[in-house]
């Protein structure tokens, strides 16, 4: 999120330079006040605009961002709002808390929905069906493709906007723990672990 993110005291040619950091991808910067709160975006066009009326590289980024700007307010109704930005052609929606901080930027292409809810992926059990493939390495870590079966779960979980994931291990847990100790799909997934093997 952070990489999207840039101060309204920030220069118009650091913002080129954020900008060009997120080139091939959406390239749409975020601007907060001195408080973390939103108060508008800047996009390479609205550079190339200000640059027409006379802004200058070493001028703030204030001078040349957009604040007519759209946001998602945490606590609204944000599926159906952000139904209406897809379809308006939005692709990066900040979503602000009630003091309009951001909290989170979602991206329309990769987040279809959000839905409120939290998600657990039962991943103790050892596999015993895909042995020898499971006597060293937990079955929600074999690869399928380029990326672990769990993997899979988690960025269909991360489309639907559910970000709170827990993953419940006991056999090779550690194998799983060192996995999601860092985050997969923009999701950190906790880990807990089965003292006992429970089952289903």
């Amino acid at each position: 999120m952070e990489r999207h993110i840039i101060s309204d005291k920030a220069t118009i040619i650091e913002a080129l330079e954020k900008l060009n950091l997120l080139s091939g991808g959406r390239m749409t910067l975020v601007v907060t006040d001195e408080k973390g709160c939103m108060c508008g975006t800047l996009t390479d066009g609205d550079v190339r605009r200000a640059f027409l009326r006379g802004v200058a590289l070493c001028d703030s980024v204030a001078d040349a961002m957009n604040r007519n700007y759209s946001a998602l307010h945490r606590g609204s109704e944000i599926a159906a709002s952000l139904r209406d930005m897809r379809i308006r052609g939005l692709r990066l929606v900040p979503v602000l808390d009630a003091d309009n901080r951001v909290v989170s930027i979602i991206d329309t292409h990769v987040t279809r929905t959000i839905l409120p809810v939290r998600a657990i992926l039962m991943a103790g059990g050892k596999g015993e069906r895909l042995r020898p493939l499971t006597l060293t390495t937990p079955k929600p870590l074999l690869q399928v493709g380029d990326r672990a079966i769990i993997d899979h779960n988690i960025e269909a979980l991360a489309s639907v906007g559910i970000s709170d994931v827990t993953v419940t291990v006991n056999y090779l847990a550690e194998q799983l723990e060192e996995h999601f100790s860092t985050p997969v799909s923009g999701v950190d997934v906790k880990c807990v672990r089965e003292t006992v093997p429970l089952g289903t």
